[in-house]
């Protein structure tokens, strides 16, 4: 099984490089700013061996002897793991950006901050939380994240209506 994220984007970044003199900062860590473009994934990802069959769970003792490190791309036999994560609280900030656990979450009204219900209800979105979203946040984040999943629809409702009045 495969999935991934398409895109990691970040609000800003700064370099900071001895080439631009300008900008540069001698007290501070020299830093980079990187852009991939990568192409085809859905068809490199279905080009790659597939499950199909013969899923079981492993017995406790197999559980006990697995090691992740022997494990290769190219094995005839593939593992999904369900796992309990616990990322120090250290970590938080710097994995905001680039989720070390993505997952498929069905966003409840319940859910959602004070402010995403209020956006909800002022531009009638409250019947638009079914379904799975992907919440790329983990859970030790605070419920401020959740706003972010109703932003796109506000702004595809918007650009409807502009649409429809010019």
């Amino acid at each position: 099984m495969r999935s991934g994220i398409c895109l990691v984007g970040k609000r800003f970044a700064k370099s900071n490089k001895p080439l631009l003199p300008n900008t540069y900062d001698s007290s501070k860590p020299i830093s980079d700013i990187l852009a991939l473009h990568v192409v085809i994934l859905y068809g490199y990802a279905m080009s790659k061996p597939f499950p199909y069959g013969e899923f079981y769970w492993l017995t406790a003792d197999e559980v006990q002897r697995f090691n992740s490190d022997n494990i290769f791309p190219d094995s005839d036999i593939g593992y999904v793991l369900e796992v309990v994560l616990e990322i120090p609280s250290s970590q938080h900030e710097r994995q905001n950006d680039w989720p070390m656990a993505p997952e498929h979450l069905a966003i409840t009204y319940e859910m959602l901050s004070s402010h995403s219900k209020q956006l909800c209800t002022k531009f009638n979105l409250t019947n638009t939380l079914t379904g799975k979203k992907t919440n790329t946040q983990l859970f030790f984040f605070p419920k401020k994240e959740l706003h972010n999943l109703s932003k796109p629809k506000i702004l595809s409702r918007t650009q409807v209506n502009i649409e429809q009045n010019s």
